[in-house]
């Protein structure tokens, strides 16, 4: 259901509030050229998004194998009983892994509206889009 809200929310964001009424399609108003994340190089595809892609890849990685929070996180996901009998607390390290994975869907979602497409399509679809 959240997903559904989510969707929802865009698509009034995208038609109404920041709709921009130039475009031959319904999407938002361009990101400001100060606020584009620059490509890597001039001949590289890729932006500096892909390299704050593979610090948190890095950042993750050492938050599971490296904090409790992430044994925690690790013990959960393999077994919630034995978990709790371990006395680790089930549904705060859900809501743990909840916020993390939010944050780093954040990020990825943000790294390609402000890098690569610089606005927001209707329905999330880029290929209806056209040329970006």
């Amino acid at each position: 259901m959240p997903n559904w809200v989510a969707i929802f929310l865009t698509d009034y964001v995208v038609q109404y509030a920041f709709a921009d009424p130039r475009a031959s399609i319904a999407r938002t108003f361009r990101v400001l050229p100060t606020a584009v994340i620059p490509k890597m190089g001039a001949s590289l595809p890729l932006t500096w998004g892909f390299a704050v892609a593979i610090g948190a890849a890095i950042a993750t990685g050492y938050m599971l194998y490296s904090t409790t929070t992430g044994f925690d996180i690790r013990a959960v996901g393999l077994n919630p009983r034995a978990a709790r009998v371990a006395r680790i607390s089930v549904e705060g390290t859900y809501l743990k892994a909840f916020v993390i994975s939010g944050f780093l869907a954040g990020l990825a979602g943000a790294s390609m509206i402000l890098g690569v497409f610089k606005s927001i399509v209707y329905r999330f679809s880029q290929a209806t889009a056209g040329t970006v």
